[in-house]
């Protein structure tokens, strides 16, 4: 049964500390249909190493690098989703998973007994839910903002909406969503009836989707066609956010309308997104690690069907290169699948695709002639899902597999993404003026007449040249007025022109790896929209005063270790991230109010001579001023040699108040330097400091460098300090020094 948890399960199988710790390496495959043992092979390289795997030229390629990654060791690997009912297939895989250490493991989920019958091993069947379980499930979501209370009435009633779940987790979970959204006992009573209609007639296989289309009829207008839309990815794909929402963008999902022009295209999908995360019609959500944003997700199969079921059969369709007999004439978007080996020359079924308005390519291999997909003059988007560079980095976009005047004749190309692609000077988009979205990433001979033109794409709004051979922006790039994001990592742009200056639009500037980039325009902080400012690995060695005085929208700074510290950072009262490298610096001023930050990277104890204000006054500049930034989940304090006051002193920092701090790492250093971890004199016993910095019982890893106490044991005196502190202290405490 679909939505039963299977994968929920997996998941918590494969996340388990005591997997981490027993199994090495681990890999986690979405299988799906069809059982692509090359494809299975690559996925779970790349799943090892956590790189891109360059397509090999066959699978007995892929199984040595397979054989390289598992040989001998003790793994953990889980296919989820399979479908493959073959023996003969399924004898084939595991012959290439045989070379393992003893103890290995396979965990494969999946709907067809047939399927656990072929795979073999040992069976596990997951029950529905016991109602009680899904009522549960229910009153979590209404419950998870706050505030709510249940009546006796709506009790009664979620209890009843819950056995009509059926036992399942996804539809409780959706249910929940809706009831969420009003919390009143006519709209629940109303959910009750609406449910029981859907469900008077309708064949079994039909049900949860029935169920699950109780939410979209609830959605808006809008909403509807950003979550259709979202059936544009194959199943288990993860759907990047970012992505999506340029592409909700390009199709014009996105309008202000009343909101007024004070909000943004890219924050009202930004919403939409959110919204749909909040309504459960995404799951698997993943996070930035660092930041906590959320960068993608995935939709459940069934959920993913029902996005495609609202949609007429025009709207999107699925459809081979070379399928004959797919009638492609009056569909608007369209999923281009191209096998490996299989050339774009002339593809059939794109020869009468008169109203294709968006083309998504599912990993394309080749190129001969790719001006075959320019048929369109309707084409709004031109999408490769995974990137070109599987298997087409490297290729040639010339005249002779475009034409020059291929791309400039869409008058009505919004979204042109050209990763990784050769580029050269017939390449034109002299009439492109729609363009919306333009991706050079990884592109080599960019010509330079092509981006010397980019300040005619008045409605540009992302341009991204990162990892390119681009050496210079020119100049017309200020007249982009509604140019939001630039990405020019990893250039060898060494200059930026001062015209950018100009797009007081702009609330993303990348250009982190820079190497050649030595300095930034001197009025940069015009660009007062701007959320980040990334200088690791340039050669920025100071920020102008512009940018300290001026933007105060900033999110997140890392200045790496060439840029000097400013004197003080409280014009950023939205700093959620602040990360150095520069040991030798004073901290500055106004940490005490940057109460919105979340990892601070790293703070530097100030000796006296360094805190502002008359000597000994530690009431400006002091380690307290870190005691009211209560929103800390990272923190590393490093020079705690400097610290003056012992446990007293250290405790003003407040550690113990801190319950979103997940990682703590303190540090001390010598006298002479924070970089010298040698013991040496100290005017406070180290350990009266840690009695002080004690954290809260919520913290999971802890990190003590360069500590020098004086109790016999200072190991297992640190233990007896913290850990009846730790909820779960188990592999959570390193000490160095």
């Amino acid at each position: 049964m679909g939505g039963l948890g299977k994968t929920t399960v997996a998941q918590m199988v494969y996340k388990d500390d005591s997997m981490v710790r027993n199994f090495e390496p681990r890999a986690w495959v979405c299988v799906s249909d069809p059982f692509d043992i090359f494809k299975i092979l690559r996925d779970i390289i790349e799943s090892i190493t956590g790189r891109k795997c360059e397509d090999p030229s066959n699978v007995d390629v892929l199984a040595k690098q397979v054989k390289e990654n598992l040989l001998g060791k003790k793994y953990f690997l889980v296919l989820d989703d399979v479908w493959n009912e073959d023996v003969g297939d399924w004898d084939k895989l595991k012959s290439y998973l045989v070379c393992g250490g003893l103890g290995s493991k396979i965990l494969v989920t999946t709907r067809s007994q047939n399927v656990a019958s072929a795979a073999g091993g040992t069976d596990y069947s997951l029950n529905k839910l016991p109602d009680d379980v899904c009522w549960s499930i229910i009153k979590k979501k209404v419950l998870s903002q706050g505030g709510a209370v249940l009546t006796k009435k709506m009790t009664d009633i979620g209890t009843e909406i819950a056995r009509k779940c059926d036992g399942l987790p996804l539809v409780a979970n959706s249910l929940g969503s809706l009831l969420r959204s009003r919390r009143d006992e006519s709209y629940w009573q109303s959910i009750v009836d609406d449910i029981t209609d859907r469900m008077r007639g309708t064949p079994e296989h039909e049900k949860v989707i029935s169920i699950l289309k109780l939410s979209y009829d609830n959605l808006s207008p809008p909403l509807k066609q950003c979550f259709s839309y979202c059936c544009i990815f194959p199943k288990d794909w993860k759907i990047k956010r970012e992505m999506l929402i340029r592409l909700w963008m390009a199709e014009g999902f996105l309008s202000p309308s009343s909101r007024g022009e004070s909000i943004s295209l890219e924050d009202i999908g930004n919403e939409y997104f959110e919204y749909l995360v909040w309504s459960s019609f995404f799951q698997d959500v993943q996070k930035d690690q660092e930041s906590g944003d959320i960068w993608g997700c995935k939709m459940h199969d069934l959920v993913h069907d029902l996005a495609t079921n609202v949609l007429d059969r025009n709207e999107f369709r699925i459809a081979k290169v070379r399928d004959e007999k797919e009638d492609v004439s009056e569909v608007r978007r369209l999923q281009l699948l191209i096998d490996r080996g299989q050339s774009l020359a002339s593809p059939t079924v794109l020869s009468n695709a008169v109203k294709l308005r968006t083309i998504v390519a599912l990993q394309p291999k080749n190129i001969s002639h790719v001006s075959s997909l320019f048929h369109s003059r309707r084409l709004r988007v031109l999408c490769p899902l995974d990137g070109w560079d599987r298997g087409w980095r490297g290729c040639s976009l010339s005249s002779r597999s475009m034409s020059a005047s291929s791309i400039s004749k869409l008058k009505h190309l919004r979204y042109l993404d050209l990763s990784d692609m050769d580029l050269s000077p017939e390449v034109s988009l002299n009439h492109s003026y729609n363009l919306q979205i333009l991706i050079f990433r990884g592109c080599k001979n960019v010509p330079s007449c092509l981006l010397n033109k980019i300040g005619s794409l008045k409605s540009l709004r992302h341009l991204d040249i990162s990892f390119s051979d681009i050496k210079s922006i020119p100049e017309n790039i200020g007249s982009l007025e509604h140019l939001c994001f630039l990405d020019i990592c990893d250039t060898p742009i060494s200059k930026l022109p001062d015209s950018i200056t100009c797009i007081t639009s702009l609330r993303t500037l990348k250009f982190n790896d820079c190497k050649n980039l030595d300095a930034l325009p001197s009025e940069l902080g015009a660009l007062t929209r701007l959320r980040c400012l990334d200088l690791e690995y340039t050669g920025i060695k100071e920020l102008p005063e512009s940018c300290i005085s001026n933007l105060c929208n900033l999110e997140i700074v890392k200045l790496g270790e060439y840029c000097k510290l400013p004197k003080e950072i409280k014009n950023w009262p939205k700093l959620r991230i602040f990360t150095h490298e520069r040991f030798d610096d004073v901290m500055p001023i106004g940490i005490e109010r940057l109460t919105c930050l979340e990892t601070l990277e790293s703070y530097m104890v100030r000796q006296e001579t360094e805190v502002c204000g008359s000597p000994g006054n530690k009431s400006y500049g002091g380690i307290e001023e870190l005691a009211g930034l209560n929103s800390l989940e990272v923190l590393k304090i490093i020079k705690l040699e400097n610290v003056r006051g012992g446990t007293e002193d250290a405790e003003t920092v407040k550690l113990k108040d801190k319950q979103h701090l997940r990682k703590l790492y303190l540090e001390w250093g010598s006298t002479g330097g924070a970089d010298d971890h040698v013991p040496s004199s100290r005017s406070v016993d180290d350990t009266a400091v840690l009695e002080g910095l004690q954290p809260h019982s919520n913290l999971e890893q802890l990190v003590i460098e360069g500590f020098s106490g004086s109790k016999v044991d200072d190991g297992v005196f640190i233990i007896q300090l913290f850990a009846c502190s730790f909820s779960f202290f188990d592999n959570t405490v390193k000490f160095y020094g």
